[in-house]
């Protein structure tokens, strides 16, 4: 079940990753017709003329066109001017020239388009010859097969309809997310795309699967047998304060040696602090703003220490538990974690701490010892690990008003 819900996370944090790799801007295809046939070429296009390619609506810029075109074997090159059109009000969006070298059958030239807004409307690829040139060129033509082709309108020449011959071939590139190229134009980004989604999912499912078997675990007659990490992974978290977090830290330690093994376990208990909700009996407050009030329990002078006296009872159960419950003797640390003054003037240095270090571990213990050296001492003892002690010094932080 824990490592259904690992390998849950880890599925997650895959799919994750894929998808922000699909945020950066790449450049993708978003428009192709087949090759062209050379063995088939429009009729020539002569000075002065043009051939329109009109074309659909990008979700993306068309930053560079692949066309096909030559200039007539008779001739020198021909300076042709391409642009690109908006459909809507036929406004030139970009224009450039380049030229046609003279070739038996049209060849693969790239254009490239600076960047520019994007129209609302689909756009026309223009190619026109310039009225000096002297001589023609040949467009190469895209197949006759209508899934290839896609919806292209057919082109014209020189205003005549060619729907016989077929669109102009081409092939467009535009630019845009990795994220905006699989959901709109497939290929390699679809495909991480759809791993992603399918690691999502996977891992939100594998994780609900080991949560859900988990739970029922502990409502079986296994959960006595179950470790206390287990239990304690498939618990709601608890506020900072709230008294529920108190015992269930407690349960927690008490099941530490269930677990077997070296383990080293850290458990932060915030109580005695405020809010006082435990009285010395264990009974919990229904206030959880304002916890106890002093006339709670007369028995005591103050909520604070009715609340110690239950905590002090909790500690001795849990170190009892711990001690009942493992096979050897564990090395066992308690210490407050600052002390108390109750008037200016008080001593505040001194604080709690109370030490189980088998083996003779007590002789590396001294009377002045401070929490800055308490595990220092144990880990250079037991472990080896020269840590050597610090200067046993005090801080006192005083308040605005001292």
């Amino acid at each position: 079940m824990l490592l259904g819900r690992r390998v849950g996370m880890m599925l997650a944090v895959g799919g994750m990753a894929l998808l922000f790799s699909l945020l950066p801007a790449v450049t993708f295809t978003i428009a192709s017709s087949s090759r062209p046939d050379t063995a088939s070429v429009l009729s020539p296009v002569y000075p002065g003329h043009g051939v329109p390619q009109e074309l659909e609506h990008f979700g993306s810029p068309v930053v560079s066109a692949r066309i096909w075109v030559a200039a007539g074997l008779d001739g020198p090159p021909v300076l042709v001017s391409a642009a690109l059109v908006s459909g809507l009000d036929g406004g030139i969006i970009r224009q450039l020239t380049f030229e046609a070298a003279p070739s038996f059958r049209p060849v693969a030239k790239d254009l490239v388009f600076p960047a520019y807004d994007q129209p609302d409307g689909p756009l026309t690829l223009q190619l026109s010859v310039v009225p000096e040139a002297e001589n023609f060129i040949s467009l190469g033509i895209a197949g006759l097969d209508s899934r290839k082709n896609g919806d292209f309108k057919q082109v014209t020449l020189n205003g005549d309809p060619l729907s016989y011959l077929g669109p102009l071939a081409h092939e467009f590139q535009g630019q845009g997310s990795g994220l905006r190229a699989a959901l709109f134009q497939g290929g390699p980004d679809r495909l991480r795309l759809a791993f992603a989604l399918a690691a999502l999912m996977a891992g939100g499912a594998v994780g609900l699967a080991g949560t859900a078997i988990g739970r029922a675990l502990l409502r079986t007659a296994l959960r006595p047998f179950l470790p206390a990490s287990f239990e304690a992974s498939f618990k709601p978290a608890y506020s900072w304060w709230q008294p529920t977090r108190t015992l269930a830290t407690f349960e927690f330690l008490k099941g530490v040696p269930r677990d077997g093994g070296s383990v080293f376990t850290f458990g932060h208990v915030i109580k005695s602090h405020v809010l006082y909700s435990f009285d010395r009996f264990g009974n919990v407050s229904d206030d959880s703003e304002q916890g106890f009030g002093a006339d709670h329990d007369p028995g005591v002078s103050e909520p604070y220490f009715g609340q110690l006296i239950y905590i002090n009872n909790l500690v001795l159960e849990t170190v009892d538990a711990i001690l009942a419950r493992s096979e050897i003797t564990p090395i066992i640390v308690i210490s407050a974690d600052h002390g108390r003054r109750d008037q200016p003037g008080d001593p505040i240095n001194s604080i709690f701490a109370a030490y189980l270090l088998p083996d003779d571990g007590n002789d590396v213990l001294y009377p002045s010892i401070s929490s800055v050296n308490s595990f220092r001492v144990v880990l250079d003892y037991y472990f080896n690990l020269d840590h050597g002690l610090l200067e046993d010094r005090s801080y006192q932080v005083l308040d605005k008003s001292e």
